[in-house]
């Protein structure tokens, strides 16, 4: 027959009294994370569905940080295409002052400066910059969508802002969409390719500045400037310069009907399809995140039961194990 020695005794005491102390200190866990499951070993099962919750949570946080940037772009693009047509709407009353002909060359040049700078404010809503990428020039973000063009106009007298043309950097990439991850199955384009909203006005804007300054400006079959023209001869010449004065302000218009209120549609449309995105995303998340607690989380009174009976079991195991092997209670603490 087997003998119990102290030793055994002992050992058992010890063993008894370290495994009460251990559901002591994970019901002690649970209390006071308020998390049913403190480590992975306590439920397998529901630790691998907490896991997936935690992980598609995650996912939605990313997913409505990447749409508030998507947000943040259209809405600046929006601004920009509120100012295009205001710049639009002021060169049309300018173009429509000087096409009355009782307003002669001399008046008509007054007017000149105003609408070179409204051309140049077109050019620069163009190069607008987003996060330090240019938004209308495609894939090739780094660099300007339009530019002054190496060759100055050539065959006549113009100077300065007069003498220069602006041209679309119409290099490989320049009408790539970019086509950008909302939610796991939403997208939408975020880019629109800078010649298609702009240089119909720009061009308008250029040939409309350099007949207002005593310049005729020669055009390509699809009335593009080419960069030359000749000086009008007044005047011989008032009733073409009217002309194409008159032409400008039918070409502004179509600019910013054809151009710039139908790419305002096209915006409007991208951003209510973010804002949705956004809506579902969230009541989505808030769905997930109520499984996640109440998969995760404990009922107080059950979990502070459970830490009571584990602390009078370790309080018991403690005063048996001290009165069995006649020692104080204060060496197992």
């Amino acid at each position: 027959m087997s003998r119990i020695t102290e030793n055994i005794i002992r050992r058992n005491a010890i063993q008894l009294i370290n495994r009460n102390r251990g559901f002591v200190d994970e019901a002690s866990a649970k209390v006071s994370s308020g998390d049913r499951v403190t480590k992975p070993g306590d439920d397998p099962g529901v630790s691998g569905t907490i896991s997936t919750l935690k992980e598609t949570d995650s996912r939605f946080d990313q997913h409505k940080l990447r749409i508030a940037n998507i947000k943040a772009l259209l809405a600046l693009q929006s601004d920009i295409l509120v100012q295009a047509n205001d710049l639009i709407i002021r060169g049309k009353e300018i173009a429509s002052q000087a096409g009355n002909e009782v307003l002669g060359p001399d008046g008509r040049a007054q007017l000149s400066n105003e609408v070179v700078q409204l051309r140049d404010a077109m050019v620069q809503l163009a190069n607008t910059t987003y996060k330090g990428k240019y938004i209308y020039s495609g894939a090739r973000d780094n660099e300007p969508a339009f530019a002054p063009d190496d060759v100055a106009y050539a065959g006549d007298t113009s100077s300065g802002l007069f003498n220069q043309r602006i041209v679309f950097n119409d290099g490989i990439g320049t009408d790539v969409q970019k086509d950008v991850t909302l939610t796991d199955s939403v997208s939408v384009v975020v880019n629109t390719r800078g010649s298609d909203v702009f240089q119909n006005a720009i061009e308008t804007l250029e040939v409309l500045a350099r007949a207002l300054a005593g310049h005729n400006t020669d055009l390509d079959a699809n009335g593009s400037p080419i960069g030359t023209g000749v000086d009008f001869d007044f005047p011989a010449d008032l009733q073409a310069q009217t002309q194409i004065i008159l032409d400008s302000l039918t070409n502004l218009e179509t600019a910013r009907t054809e151009d710039v209120l139908n790419e305002q549609v096209s915006l409007a449309g991208r951003s209510t399809r973010a804002e949705t995105a956004e809506s579902i995303l969230v009541s989505l998340q808030s769905n997930i995140q109520e499984v996640l607690t109440r998969t995760q989380g404990i009922d107080v009174f059950d979990a502070a039961s459970e830490l009571s009976r584990a602390q009078s079991a370790l309080q018991s195991s403690l005063a048996v194990s001290a009165a069995v092997l006649d020692v104080s209670i204060l060496d197992f603490l």
